[in-house]
């Protein structure tokens, strides 16, 4: 993580995993320039991008995610955003599933705001604004 940045790890997960599940399909876009992001920060936030796509992969049957990172440098806030077209689930019900828990720990660890929306039959979206 340290010589590609935050950007590029997080491209080249995309890539693996697109290699390597051909029935879904991971889109990633990045806004800003992640190259003086604090290294903590940089890993936090690729560990929630791994632990999201990897709940993703095992319940979701998602057939498309979109990963966005965005970094306002003015506003001093690192964005990330990832949506997925799964079967979705009931949040209530599932609110502590272990890998949900754990993402909203890192968050708040690091003073962000997590916010998680899902229905049955609609997709996930993980939305996560930490400050930088």
């Amino acid at each position: 993580l340290e010589l590609m940045g935050l950007q590029g790890a997080v491209e080249e997960m995309v890539r693996l995993y697109n290699a390597a599940h051909g029935d879904c399909h991971f889109q990633f876009s990045a806004i800003g320039d992640f190259s003086q992001l604090n290294s903590d920060i940089a890993i936090s936030a690729y560990r929630i991008v791994q632990e999201a796509t990897s709940n993703i992969l095992k319940h979701a049957q998602a057939s498309q995610v979109e990963i966005e990172l965005e970094l306002d440098a003015k506003a001093h806030r690192l964005s990330i955003t990832i949506t997925d077209n799964g079967h979705g689930f009931d949040p209530q019900q599932v609110a502590a599933g272990i890998g949900i828990s754990g993402m909203r720990e890192r968050v708040l660890v690091l003073d962000g705001e997590f916010s998680l929306r899902s229905q049955i039959g609609d997709g996930t979206q993980i939305a996560i604004s930490i400050p930088v």
